[in-house]
């Protein structure tokens, strides 16, 4: 070792050269200068393994001479010269960098070639920390997730960047003075806390994410998939946040989208049936409550003869008080209203622009004073609710209308595209029925009102090899696919040509069969448009048979389903794009051998298909077989297993793994463990590194 000793006091560095002689030791290579910027001068030729630095010299003094070397020299090993008085300032030095001291006068010969040498070991220790601290902090920044570590009281103890932008939240206002628990929306912090208690307490109970909701620093809420790690051996653990906020909401939308479209085919199909008037106002009645959550709906049709509306039916009554609201119930029923002519006009408008028109004072609903059942109903509900009206369209005057009570202040004045598409599916199914009842309804009008219902309702005959012949289609054909009827109609291979070959075959072997047991069903399948493109439908169907009991004709409803495809189609890119961050892992039976594994896990063991794996045996790829007994020993006593592996991949390269294998415990009637890997080359690389490093040094010392 090349020694650089800096000592203006040159009894005291003549002292130091003597105490090396007297050793013997020709390893050592002493330099002395009696001044700060000398020992620099010398240092910036290089070959200098360690410094001995007295504190007190010329143009340096006390701890300043220590900042300044380990400022201008950070990998240079310091040792401090200083006196029995100067414990504290020793004590300092080392505080600022320097990595021991020793005292002038109590220094030997085995002493200080023991400490220049520990001095050296711990400098090279310490970089070797300071560089692997680097790196797993570069891996925690720029991992891509949102990453927190948490103490054992769910403390935040670091973030990185990801986490602060997805929160919006500066790590100051973060480490060390907000809990995880703190960001979690009020209602899931019950569920967040339980889970880390017991995570904490049996590791192997919580191995699978949670999904929780989490405030970010403006207020908005956002979804996470979160995933908690332990960081061994401490107490800490590791927060991986996946933000899954759009993802849940196209979920919702799509649910809604779904309900909303199936509710308007089901709804087009029934109200081709075109029941008796009341029936038919107390289904529209039913369909508005269904629409319009929390709402009381009063059905009246309107009587020619005597000019009046009657309630039919009321529907939306709540369960919890269903003796008294009954009662109620039979009183309104039968209610004759002469409704005036103002509210009429309202009404009419209102089956125009299929909106529904508040009514401010419920006196001028009609004409004279409120029947008293009603006035009781209104007086009651008054104070918390609203009344609305809508009505339905007949030749020149209303045909029926609609009361609806609803929670006050709620945005039902600006109802959605599904409930105005309903009220002009019930507008027409009640035109449609007058008109069977003796009211001049023609074949125009009824072509002209389906034509601009947002559905195609179709009629077919049913060929004998099962497919079908088109005999009705209405307006929507050309929006639909973008023929005329006239090049659809009755044409016999029309529909063997433009459904899809795929869903061909389908349509014959599952659900026509399945439309013969039941009378009516629902299928999804594409019809091929004039412009070559394909297009989802969803197809409610009603069997027609003929007085002996053979099916003959069909009677159905397309909804144009596309959209929702192509959201099914997103969600599935991003439910495979979530799957892609977890880490490896795989379930294997009671035998440990493998049953499933993932992309993740497959990419660590150089597999491309889980063909290549599955159904082997787990020690085919960790051995050796002692190796096997002792997992499935411990396994069977205890149901979990931790410790690192070797394992081996596809082109027999070996990697190293820490590996977590648990029994999976809530479901009994499930035997099987899952097992989780964690990479540990880059860790053992550099563990084998420093060692090859401390080897070839004490090699080199012990030649010298």
């Amino acid at each position: 070792m090349n020694i650089l000793l800096v000592e203006d006091d040159r009894a005291a560095a003549r002292l130091i050269e003597e105490l090396f002689r007297e050793m013997g030791n020709d390893s050592f290579s002493l330099r002395w200068v009696d001044r700060l910027e000398a020992g620099f001068e010398v240092l910036n030729k290089g070959g200098i393994d360690a410094v001995l630095l007295d504190l007190m010299l010329p143009d340096s003094a006390g701890l300043e001479t220590v900042h300044r070397m380990v400022a201008a020299y950070p990998t240079v090993p310091i040792l401090v010269l200083t006196t029995l008085a100067d414990v504290k300032i020793g004590i300092s030095a080392v505080k600022a960098g320097a990595q021991d001291y020793l005292f002038k006068g109590e220094v030997d010969g085995p002493l200080l070639i023991r400490s220049l040498q520990y001095a050296t070991e711990r400098k090279h220790i310490h970089e070797a920390l300071a560089e692997s601290e680097a790196r797993y902090r570069t891996i925690f920044e720029s991992t891509g997730t949102a990453m927190a570590i948490l103490e054992k009281d769910l403390h935040i103890a670091m973030v990185n960047r990801e986490f602060e932008g997805t929160l919006r939240y500066p790590s100051e206002m973060l480490v060390g003075k907000k809990k995880w628990t703190d960001l979690v929306a009020s209602d899931d912090v019950p569920a967040v806390v339980n889970y880390h208690v017991m995570r904490a307490e049996n590791p192997s109970s919580c191995l699978a994410p949670y999904e929780c909701r989490a405030r970010d620093k403006d207020g908005f809420i956002h979804s996470f998939i979160a995933s908690l790690s332990p960081v061994l051996p401490s107490e800490r653990s590791v927060l991986s946040l996946v933000d899954v906020t759009v993802m849940r909401k196209l979920e919702k939308r799509e649910r809604e989208y779904v309900r909303n479209q199936r509710f308007l085919a089901s709804s087009a199909v029934r109200l081709t049936e075109l029941p008796a008037v009341d029936t038919l106002f107390a289904q529209v009645g039913e369909d508005l409550h269904y629409l319009l959550p929390n709402s009381l709906v009063l059905a009246l049709p309107f009587d020619e003869e005597s000019h009046t509306f009657r309630i039919s039916a009321v529907s939306g009554w709540k369960k919890q008080k269903l003796q008294r609201q009954e009662a109620v119930k039979k009183i309104l029923e039968g209610t004759v209203l002469r409704i005036s002519p103002l509210t009429r006009r309202k009404c009419l408008k209102s089956t125009v622009e299929r909106t529904l028109v508040q009514i401010r004072n419920p006196a001028s609903l009609t004409e004279g004073p409120l029947p008293a059942s009603l006035k009781m109903l209104f007086d009651t509900c008054r104070p918390t609710c609203d009344l609305h009206v809508v009505g339905f369209p007949g030749e020149g005057e209303l045909s029926g209308c609609a009361l609806i009570v609803t929670p006050k202040g709620s945005p039902i004045r600006n109802i959605s595209q599904v409930v105005k598409t309903y009220l002009g599916q019930a507008s027409n199914a009640i035109r449609r029925r007058l008109a069977e009842s003796g009211l001049a309804f023609t074949k125009g009008r009824l072509q002209y009102l389906l034509g601009n219902v947002p559905a195609l309702v179709y009629a077919a005959e049913i060929q004998d090899d099962g497919s079908f012949v088109y005999t009705y289609m209405s307006d929507s054909l050309n929006q639909f696919l973008g023929y005329e009827g006239q090049n659809v109609l009755y044409d016999k291979q029309f529909w063997n040509k433009k459904i899809h070959p795929e869903d061909r075959e389908e349509f014959l072997q599952g659900v026509l069969p399945a439309l013969y047991e039941k009378g009516n069903i629902a299928a999804e399948y594409r019809m091929k448009q004039r412009s070559g493109l394909y297009l989802w439908v969803y197809d409610g169907m009603r069997l027609v048979r003929d007085s002996p009991g053979k099916p003959r004709s069909v009677v159905g409803c397309w909804i144009d389903i596309t959209e929702r495809k192509r959201m099914e189609d997103a969600l599935m890119i991003k439910h495979g794009a979530l799957e892609s961050l977890q880490l490896p892992m795989m379930l294997t039976d009671m035998e440990l051998r493998i049953a499933y594994l993932n992309t993740a896990a497959l990419k660590m063991w150089g597999y491309e298909s889980s063909e290549d794996v599955v159904g082997k045996m787990f020690n085919d790829f960790i051995g050796p077989s002692t190796r096997y007994k002792k997992i499935m020993a411990r396994l069977t006593e205890d149901g979990e297993w931790r410790g690192e592996v070797r394992g081996t991949k596809k082109d027999e390269a070996r990697f190293e793994a820490y590996m977590i294998i648990d029994r999976v415990r809530d479901n009994p009637e499930l035997p099987c463990y899952v097992a989780a890997l964690y990479d540990l080359g880059d860790k053992k690389q550099m563990e084998r590194e420093l060692k090859k490093l401390r080897g070839l040094l004490e090699r080199k010392v012990t030649v010298r």
